[in-house]
């Protein structure tokens, strides 16, 4: 069985003469030539052909043309994917934003009727996610000089006054009602009389209008000098601490402090905790007290030093004890400071 004859294509002889001259090989690519066919174009010389006369190099020009065109084209629809691609991934679009300012909306809206020119309107606005109400809103709205209102202002019965919200905003920064929550607020200007608006409305009120409250606290005064004695034994410093060991064990370190002097009166070192022992310590460091003299025993309230024992030494009148930040504003960090040091 003879096979039959491959059928060759043949080809207008100025895309040969095109793909010779100018290499490029994009437009015969592009209606299908094979790359073989046109690899031996780039090689070879073409062949003359008897032909009227086309106006040859009018014909290259319009090539050459809608080359530059092609690759202009191609170009542009690169960096419109890459700016879609953006604008996708940073979450924007004009149905979740406002436009406060006038001079955006006009700038828009000049921008859409440029574009208009050669994209349909309805897809353009679904691009940027602005709906046609919004749009022709804004293309048949009158001139206004406010640009804090919504894109889309309307007027309602029940709407808030201006002279309601200057009294809303006034409330909210002021610095005499700062303590006070936004409900609270709430309530009391409706029993002033100024505003009669719920909780939710009050929220809405400070959102839109970016009202700041002032968040300066006041803190009560602290001293700046602790608890200073006059003469000795006037204050002691009584408290226990555990001090950890190199072999893991730890002992329990009684000690008192006299305010004045700074010097440890008396201490033990316990290898339990015991609840006795400070009022033991106070029994020994009193046998040095001179006639007469009561000392202040500063400590704090824990079981070691609130019990029986140290209660019959306030009974008796060996000792008189304070709490600190109990019975007075200091703490009884002189001790533990020393504490620190060891």
């Amino acid at each position: 069985m003879i096979a039959p004859k491959r059928q060759q294509n043949s080809y207008d002889h100025r895309l040969r003469e095109l793909v010779f001259q100018s290499g490029r090989t994009e437009t015969a690519r592009r209606i299908g030539v094979p790359r073989s066919t046109i690899h031996g174009w780039t090689k070879a010389q073409p062949r003359p052909v008897v032909t009227l006369n086309a106006y040859g190099d009018y014909v290259e020009s319009l090539e050459r043309r809608v080359h530059l065109l092609e690759r202009r084209t191609a170009r542009l629809r690169v960096l419109l994917r890459l700016c879609i691609v953006l604008l996708r991934l940073s979450g924007f679009s004009l149905t979740y934003q406002r436009l406060p300012q006038g001079s955006d909306k006009h700038n828009l809206l000049r921008v859409i009727d440029l574009a208009s020119r050669f994209v349909r309107l309805p897809r353009l606005l679904a691009c940027i996610g602005l709906s046609s109400s919004r749009y022709y809103d804004w293309k048949n709205a009158q001139e206004c000089g406010l640009d804090d209102v919504s894109s889309c202002p309307r007027s309602l019965p029940g709407q808030m006054t201006a002279t309601e919200r200057s009294e809303m905003r006034s409330m909210v920064q002021s610095e005499a009602y700062r303590h006070l929550s936004i409900g609270s607020i709430a309530r009391l200007a409706s029993r002033l009389g100024k505003v009669y608006a719920c909780t939710s409305t009050w929220y809405r009120a400070i959102q839109n209008g970016n009202w700041i409250r002032s968040r300066k606290r006041i803190y009560p005064p602290k001293p700046r000098v602790g608890l200073r004695a006059t003469k000795p034994n006037e204050y002691w410093h009584v408290d226990t601490t555990i001090v950890r060991l190199l072999d893991g064990s730890r002992v329990y370190l009684h000690a008192i402090l006299d305010n004045f002097s700074r010097r440890v009166l008396t201490w033990r070192l316990n290898d339990t905790f015991e609840t006795g022992t400070t009022a033991e310590l106070l029994k020994e460091a009193a046998k040095e007290l001179p006639d007469g003299t009561v000392p202040s025993a500063v400590m704090d309230s824990g079981v070691e030093n609130v019990n029986g024992a140290v209660n019959e030494l306030v009974s008796d009148g060996t000792i008189q004890r304070i709490l600190a930040q109990v019975d007075i504003v200091e703490s009884n960090s002189m001790i533990e400071a020393w504490w620190r040091q060891l």
